[in-house]
């Protein structure tokens, strides 16, 4: 049985932004904050601040590149 889960993607770049979409295309409920670029354009949920993360079922923060 497959669950929906409630996600936030913290920072970082067009890496996390297409891991976002791909969440959401999974049938994830998906918000991001911090982005380098605005994810709006891709059809995610954008936020300022830092409200509502305690609801989320996992948390994903970017990778260093190096």
């Amino acid at each position: 049985m497959k669950r929906e889960l409630y996600f936030w993607v913290l920072g970082g770049d067009l890496r996390q932004v297409k891991l976002a979409q791909l969440l959401q295309l999974d049938g994830h409920t998906v918000q991001t904050c911090a982005m380098e670029q605005r994810p709006e354009a891709g059809g995610l949920t954008g936020s300022d601040t830092l409200r509502g993360m305690e609801r989320a079922d996992c948390v994903i923060l970017p990778l260093p590149a190096a």
